[in-house]
């Protein structure tokens, strides 16, 4: 039975800085995973903790983010990056009339958001630590590969048997042609004979 091997992964290029991630992550919800080479992750992360934040906001009537109404949600909320800023700065001189059943569920929402967004934060720099790990094995690899390319020409180098010596199989080797020199034979009378 034959095996087919599964093709090799798309090389994505060096791996993204992972601080970097973490901080444009941080800055917008998803944003890591674009940088970190998963757009698609990216979109569903932004996705999931907008829908969360905007859930959060309606049910608050648009007053959830202030930090000096409810410091603690704000650290919280905080978290989902600068949507929450640019929220407060928007909502920031409304003031609630009445507050809403909704309300505490709503403030709960905006705050599950900021966590979230830790999350996939998290997941983002694990990509970028799978990425660093892939390129360490294949620059590891091809070290290898090149050594044992070098042992292997080496050895070939060895095992070449030389000119006039017998090989495995005991017949003499051929060599190059070379020129008999005349046999001298001594003569009685003290000269060379030829």
């Amino acid at each position: 039975m034959d095996v087919v091997a599964p093709p090799p992964p798309p090389r994505l290029g060096p791996p993204p800085n992972a601080f970097l991630v973490g901080i444009v992550g941080l800055l917008l919800p998803g944003l890591g995973h674009v940088l970190a080479g998963r757009p698609g992750k990216g979109f569903f992360y932004f996705a999931v903790v907008g829908l969360a934040f905007t859930t959060g906001l309606w049910m608050t009537g648009l007053v959830a983010v202030n930090p000096d109404r409810d410091a603690l949600w704000f650290a919280g909320q905080a978290l989902a990056g600068l949507p929450t800023l640019g929220v407060w700065q928007a909502t920031k001189d409304l003031v609630p009339t009445e507050r809403l059943a909704t309300f505490d569920l709503g403030m709960l929402y905006t705050g599950v958001a900021g966590l979230l967004n830790v999350v996939a934060i998290a997941d983002a720099l694990g990509i970028v630590e799978d990425r660093v790990a892939e390129a360490d094995m294949r620059r590891r690899s091809a070290a290898v590969e090149a050594h044992l390319a070098a042992e292997a020409r080496a050895l070939a180098a060895l095992d070449a048997p030389p000119a006039g010596s017998l090989p495995h199989d005991g017949l003499p080797v051929a060599g190059p042609p070379t020129e008999a020199a005349p046999a001298t034979v001594p003569s009685t009378d003290g000269g060379p004979a030829s």
